[in-house]
């Protein structure tokens, strides 16, 4: 350990909201949540514009907004391409917390926590998270932890399986899960106890998974709540956060009294009822349109994989028909990756005719011209005229069934982004008013119950994650109120009494400090350092296919 610091364990809790929180620690349900509220600070942790996984989780690590840090989102657009393909981390051009506490010769674990694959060199160790393709690849640093870990852990998961869910077994589902987070206990801890890092972050992902599905269950004012269905799941949200107080416990046990521990999460949860077919409103108003010619791209829009295709040509016996009248069809067919190659829902788009596009939950690019391969918007007066129609476009939108507003709030890039990045970022940034999602989808009814391969889901993202930290020199018994996700490493690096890189977006969060650390102990700054992160890692066909099949397992990409 670096002489005389402090010692940090880093617990982040994926989509944890006080909402829950409060209540069921309040009642003695989570008593370990309960008692490090009671014996330190916490407070509602505003989370990113959007408030989604990549960038929201980016901040926290970084301290900085996306146009410096360059996550914006689970896909990102290739200039000079309308292929979409998933982020990664070498995406992230900046210093995360671990690279800089590695510099400053700290000790660091970093665990499961998202965004992090393909692994970087720290002076500790590090095994990805969230979009780690699978354990067949190399997802530790250093190399040789992947062995180890396996051997010492027998049958590690890296995630818990979505296929129960897709084939609606929710019951198998709640098993696996609950396996997932024994193998993910079990790993932390191992990894804890054989390396002692001075500054060990644990991620635990699979409660947003939960709170997606489940929360009509619990929910009896949701429209899709099933009372016969929550007598048997009704409560398996709430019994999976007594997991996690149960888990969070055992690796309080493993550290000692002068580390300091923090739990917070990306952003925090709520009831979804609803989504907004965004493409098809913006086809409905002539800005997206789709080529009716486009036989192979409307192939690829329908068909969920290449095997299904065959099978249906066979059991119609139209294959001479086809290869005859229609050959690119069967090129398509032939030549198709798996799932979503590229992004099926623009597959059938007429990009000569198209100006605007939702790429993601909230995400709108224009095609433009000199930036985009068909771009037909001029940059300039018309760029900005056809942003304001489509604010004012999307904020009088309503739903016909209860009269209120769909979309909270629609921002302009450079109104909530700023940094060298910018430009990466969509162009507009829709926020759906609660509890409302946008969706790529172009197909069905304008606004619908949202799902995933027929699966309902439920629950949806709130901008308020959670902040907890407890420890040597913390206030007491202390709510605080202000908190940005930003702050939590400036605060982290003043907890341990580094400098702050001057360039952070992020303030300490003084209010959590007892007025003994206060008083012996300012906040330093120090210049920005160019740590431009090089490298641009690219997936493999079939890393990508994995990826991009478990993101619309979740709902996040169509």
């Amino acid at each position: 350990m670096k002489s005389g610091s402090t010692k940090i364990l880093l617990i982040g809790l994926d989509a944890a909201t006080f909402e829950l929180i409060k209540p069921w620690a309040s009642q003695g349900l989570l008593p370990v949540f309960r008692d490090l509220m009671k014996r330190g600070t916490y407070g509602f942790l505003e989370s990113t514009i959007p408030p989604q996984t990549p960038p929201a989780w980016t901040s926290a690590l970084t301290g900085k907004n996306p146009g410096k840090h360059n996550i914006f989102d689970f896909l990102k657009t290739g200039r000079g391409s309308y292929d979409l393909t998933p982020v990664n981390s070498t995406d992230r051009k900046t210093s995360a917390i671990w690279n800089i506490l590695s510099r400053a010769g700290y000790k660091v674990g970093v665990f499961n926590v998202p965004m992090t694959f393909p692994p970087e060199d720290v002076n500790g160790f590090m095994l990805c998270g969230f979009l780690a393709p699978s354990v067949d690849c190399v997802y530790t640093s250093p190399g040789h932890l992947k062995k180890e870990l396996l051997q010492n852990v027998k049958g590690y998961k890296a995630s818990c399986s979505l296929g129960p869910l897709i084939s609606g077994n929710e019951e198998a589902f709640l098993q696996d899960l609950y396996l997932y987070t024994e193998k993910q206990e079990e790993a932390a801890l191992y990894l804890y106890d054989r390396y002692r890092p001075d500054f060990f972050m644990v991620g635990l992902f699979a409660l947003d998974t939960l709170q997606h599905y489940f929360w009509r269950h619990m929910d009896k004012g949701h429209p899709l709540h099933d009372p016969e269905k929550s007598r048997k799941f009704g409560d398996a949200i709430l019994k999976y956060y007594q997991r996690l107080d149960k888990l969070i416990k055992r690796l309080l046990e493993m550290v000692d009294e002068e580390t300091v521990v923090s739990i917070i999460s990306d952003h925090g949860a709520g009831p979804l009822h609803k989504e907004l077919r965004a493409n098809k409103y913006l086809e409905s108003l002539g800005l997206l349109l789709r080529s009716k010619a486009n036989y192979a791209g409307r192939i690829k829009a329908a068909a969920l994989n290449k095997e299904n295709m065959r099978r249906a040509v066979y059991r119609l016996k139209i294959g001479p028909f086809l290869a005859r009248y229609f050959p690119e069809i069967v090129e398509a067919v032939k030549s198709w990756r798996p799932m979503l190659s590229r992004s099926y829902m623009l597959a059938d788009v007429d990009w000569s005719k198209t100006k605007a596009y939702l790429i993601s939950e909230t995400g709108i690019r224009i095609n433009l011209k000199g930036r985009d391969p068909a771009g037909i918007v001029e940059w300039g007066n018309e760029y900005e005229t056809l942003r304001d129609y489509i604010c004012r476009k999307l904020l009088d939108l309503r739903d016909p069934e209860t009269g209120q507003h769909l979309i909270e709030q629609v921002y302009r890039r450079e109104e909530i982004y700023s940094g060298d990045y910018v430009e990466n970022a969509p162009d507009l940034v829709v926020l759906a008013h609660p509890p409302y999602v946008a969706k790529q989808k172009s197909r069905g009814e304008l606004i619908g119950p949202p799902s995933v391969e027929g699966i309902t889901r439920s629950g949806g993202h709130r901008p308020q994650g959670v902040f907890i930290m407890s420890g040597k020199n913390i206030k007491e018994n202390n709510e605080l109120c202000g908190a940005q996700i930003t702050d939590i490493t400036p605060t982290l690096l003043y907890l341990l009494g580094e400098a702050i890189p001057e360039d952070m977006d992020g303030k300490v969060l003084m209010e959590a400090f007892d007025d003994r650390m206060r008083s012996m102990r300012d906040v330093n700054y120090r210049p920005a350092e160019d740590d431009f992160r090089e490298g641009d890692y690219q997936y493999t066909r079939e890393e990508e296919e994995v990826v991009k099949k478990r993101l619309k397992g979740l709902g996040y990409i169509d």
